[in-house]
């Protein structure tokens, strides 16, 4: 992949995480940050270099995968795509309990489980083909990639609507309800959470969340 097309890549999916986390954070609750620390922020792309017969533009679509591939699901999916002589970003929720069925071995799977039994690149072409596009590119980001980018900004201070919990052998999560402080984990711990333990959901909770992947785009 060309030095251009890698920087937008990278660049794309931090602004993306940068404006959903913060802007839901920010939504339920906000109580402050400060503005007097300056952060700055490198990213990991080699330079531009126009001598290079480079391509000056970007258009494509990328594939975002959030999760290990240790767990039977991913945390969260979604396509951007990008063009930049439009100045044009758009990005396309993809539900982790979308089902799917295998052509060759006639079983009905959910996507979400799709990329912890092959991989990224298989798992793009199966979303490619879903969509009918293409999707020539995908970025995977582990735990510790998500939680590092969200430290990239100052914890956020918010009132947490409703208490959250689910724990087994992948997940231990536990956010409860009024103020809470978010940083990198934290937030990676929110957008975790997909269910309830018991799977039942009172109805303040189904205010927020029902308990379906769709749910959690709202």
């Amino acid at each position: 992949m060309d030095n251009l097309r890698r920087f937008v890549i990278v660049i794309t999916v931090f602004l993306f995480f940068a404006t959903s986390i913060c802007g839901f954070l920010l939504a339920l609750g906000y109580s402050g940050i400060s503005k007097e620390k300056e952060t700055t922020i490198k990213i990991d792309a080699d330079p531009y270099k126009p001598d290079d017969d480079q391509p000056t533009s970007f258009k494509g679509n990328i594939l975002v995968i959030v999760g290990e591939k240790s767990r039977p699901e991913t945390d969260l999916m979604f396509v951007v795509n990008y063009d930049s002589n439009q100045n044009q970003l758009s990005f396309l929720y993809i539900p982790k309990d979308l089902k799917y069925t295998d052509p060759i071995i006639k079983e009905t799977n959910s996507i979400g489980s799709y990329y912890s039994k092959y991989s990224a690149e298989k798992t793009a072409s199966l979303v490619s083909s879903i969509l009918d596009i293409n999707i020539p590119y995908y970025i995977n980001l582990n735990d510790n990639a998500f939680a590092k980018m969200i430290n990239m900004f100052e914890a956020v201070n918010f009132n947490m609507p409703i208490s959250i919990k689910y724990k087994d052998a992948y997940y231990d999560i536990d956010i409860k309800k009024n103020e809470t402080v978010f940083d990198g984990t934290m937030a990676l711990k929110l957008i975790q959470f997909y269910k309830t333990e018991d799977d039942t959901y009172t109805n303040t909770m189904l205010n927020y969340y029902n308990g379906k992947d769709t749910s959690r785009i709202r």
